[in-house]
């Protein structure tokens, strides 16, 4: 049975010590309330809170969700991880983040109005997204405004970090086998020898953003790693390019 817990302690002079945890369904590291199953399968309480079906607006058909990754078959949008939403009138799948990304979301620094998610398989021409300024594939879907044309990537919308809470420290690691960096379960006080940042997490809301340290662009996330005094960080990605280098 599934028990919902959370852990807060907090330290003077230092960053609140809040355990992360990665859900199952959604792939999201995040702190606060969540339901885990025998140590093995967490889910934060939004996703533990949603219907076996969902109506998308990427499908005209209605989703259902599977107990098991649906034969091997990847997402239909993103493409990068296996499927768990799948249609039953066609071979239409989407992998839970993908599946439970907010269909609106409210972003000042890009635009004043509500940003929707949206996605369309059937159209060939490329967009700009407005905070990389890289072009935009239309079939992997995004978010746009429908008053000002502003066109965002779902991942420069949401980062790695933007479900943890500002504020927090956590413990990155690193695996060996297929050179990723990953959150550590609990906090910067969990032992783990190939760990290479103890770093908190902060809000990315300034009006001159600051610069990764990696990548030298500049971090657009809601939230970025401050690694030490005046290093930041992006994302996960770029903590493994600076480990595996």
């Amino acid at each position: 049975m599934c028990k919902p817990s959370t852990e807060e302690t907090s330290r003077a002079q230092q960053p609140a010590i809040h355990a992360t945890h990665w859900c199952w369904l959604c792939g999201q590291y995040s702190t606060g309330f969540r339901y885990e199953s025998g140590g093995v399968v967490t889910l934060d309480v939004r996703c533990a809170s949603i219907s076996d079906s969902l109506e998308h607006e990427s499908h005209p058909h209605p989703l259902y969700c599977s107990s098991s990754y649906t034969n091997g078959k990847l997402c239909s949008r993103c493409g990068a991880r296996y499927g768990l939403f799948r249609c039953d009138e066609c071979d239409y799948i989407l992998d839970g983040k993908c599946a439970l990304l907010p269909e609106k979301v409210m972003k000042k620094r890009y635009d004043d109005h509500p940003l929707l998610s949206y996605g369309d398989m059937n159209v060939d021409e490329k967009y700009w997204c407005e905070a990389c300024e890289t072009k935009l594939d239309p079939k992997r879907g995004f978010y746009t405004c429908n008053d000002c044309e502003v066109v965002l990537h779902i991942s420069c919308l949401f980062g790695d970090f933007s479900y943890i809470m500002p504020g927090s420290s956590v413990n990155i690691a690193h695996n060996y086998e297929d050179q990723h960096a990953y959150i550590n379960k609990g906090s910067e006080t969990s032992y783990n020898p190939e760990t290479r940042y103890n770093a908190e997490v902060v809000s990315n809301t300034s009006i001159c953003r600051p610069f990764c340290n990696v990548c030298n662009s500049r971090c657009k996330l809601p939230s970025v790693l401050n690694v030490s005094k005046g290093d930041v960080i992006c994302s996960l990605s770029c903590c493994s390019n600076d480990f595996f280098a």
